[in-house]
């Protein structure tokens, strides 16, 4: 008997939708995913190599789209479709996903410095230990319950200064500090809790700010001695 033969069916546009949806879905979770899987694989990550994966990643989605355009050129020869350009929400779907592979990786990079903190996440140190940041020195951030600059330079031998606005007038002063396991103290009963994987500072379980840098911070040419009330009133 004559073999008759069978009609092709065209494809579902459901699973067209789908799967090319998934194909330019990928270099944005790619992105997203990058900075995370270079700081677990190498310890750290850097501005540079944020934006030669930006680009990267806006290069493999730009080639996805032009995979998915030669498809349905393709689709449409096989199934004798007409050729119907896209709406407006689909071609401004593409653009945002092509914005979107770009900023990505700076996002979840953003996520990760939020984590971790910007000295642990750019490979300065490995976990923030008082002990070992106060052989090195260390900057702790406390804007957030101190008015004015509200960072706390801690500097190596005993010394620790924090400049703090009086009648107007930004005004240094110097304490002494003592870095013991965990904390960095001014007295027995007053001192910072560190937590050694994201640095941020508590007191009485209470975070009140984040170590930002590491390394000794050159002392100011006067400062008074003792600590300001605005130190001391965290402790109460």
């Amino acid at each position: 008997m004559p073999r008759v033969q069978a009609a092709t069916s065209p494809s579902d546009p459901l699973a067209e939708a789908r799967r090319a949806s998934l194909v330019l879905v990928l270099p944005i979770l790619a992105g997203l995913t990058t900075p995370w899987a270079v700081w677990a694989a190498a310890g750290w990550i850097d501005a540079n190599g944020l934006a030669v994966a930006s680009m990267l990643l806006a290069a493999m989605y730009m080639h996805a789209v032009w995979w998915l355009g030669d498809r349905e050129a393709a689709l449409r020869a096989r199934f004798g479709r007409r050729y119907t350009p896209p709406s407006a929400d689909l071609a401004l779907a593409v653009c945002m996903g092509l914005a979107g592979s770009m900023v990505a990786p700076g996002l979840s990079a953003a996520a990760l410095v939020g984590v971790v903190g910007l000295p642990r996440a750019s490979g300065l140190i490995d976990s923030y230990d008082p002990l070992a940041l106060g052989a090195s020195g260390t900057t702790i951030d406390l804007s957030r319950v101190i008015p004015g600059r509200g960072e706390l330079d801690v500097v190596p031998g005993g010394v620790a200064h924090i400049t703090v606005p009086r009648f107007g007038t930004p005004t240094a002063f110097a304490l002494s500090w003592s870095a013991v396991e965990g904390a960095f103290c001014f007295a027995p009963s007053q001192c910072l809790t560190v937590d050694r994987r994201s640095g941020r500072v508590s007191v009485h379980h209470a975070e009140i700010g984040r170590i930002t840098a590491v390394g000794a911070v050159p002392p100011p040419d006067s400062a008074r001695d003792g600590a300001p009330w605005e130190i001391m009133n965290l402790f109460r």
